[in-house]
């Protein structure tokens, strides 16, 4: 009897555990979507055009540093979307992001005006069409994209490459950013 009360202990403080962390990740994707509604048009928290849509699946949670008291100090989290933002309405104005959300000392989510959370465009991923993220561990993402490629000059073509990316830390344990640690080609088409 008494493995059962513990074992029922163990269940309770997983499914606790469990629905926090749920609910934050809500919390995230309903932030991210009031920014887009509020800067973009034909974003991917809504049916588009592009047949994209962004879910929960989509909301990492990526670092989470935490008090002496055991009480979060900063949590942060990367959203993947695709929306025009400022409605320009061109063609080429819609674009893939991965923004930056994190909650600091507070029970509010904030946006980081990051769109890029894995550097600058083609600094070691290309944003211009990302066709999935796949997070492997808190520090490590893959990443399938297509990159705009000149041949010759003439005529123009796109690569898709799979990208590996890992968290980069500082002699002092403190996280830096991402480096690539591998990239590898997988196809060419005319266009996508």
């Amino acid at each position: 009897m008494k493995t059962l009360n513990y074992l029922l202990l163990l269940i309770c403080i997983f499914c606790s555990v469990n629905a926090y962390a749920n609910s934050e990740k809500n919390a995230v994707y309903d932030t991210m979507k009031a920014y887009a509604n509020l800067t973009a048009c034909n974003h991917s928290f809504e049916r588009s055009n592009s047949g994209v849509e962004t879910t929960l699946k989509d909301v990492f949670l990526v670092n989470q540093e935490i008090h002496t008291d055991d009480t979060p100090k900063q949590t942060t989290y990367y959203v993947f979307w695709h929306g025009d933002i400022g409605c320009q309405g061109s063609n080429h104005s819609a674009q893939y992001f991965i923004t930056t959300v994190f909650k600091r000392y507070t029970d509010h989510f904030l946006v980081l005006d990051d769109h890029f959370a894995f550097g600058d465009e083609g600094e070691l991923i290309s944003y211009s069409h990302i066709d999935s993220i796949k997070q492997l561990s808190h520090d490590q993402f893959v990443i399938t994209a297509w990159e705009y490629t000149d041949i010759d000059g003439y005529d123009y073509a796109y690569d898709q490459y799979l990208y590996t990316l890992k968290k980069q830390y500082s002699e002092h344990g403190l996280w830096t950013g991402w480096y690539l640690t591998s990239k590898k080609w997988l196809a060419r088409k005319d266009n996508i």
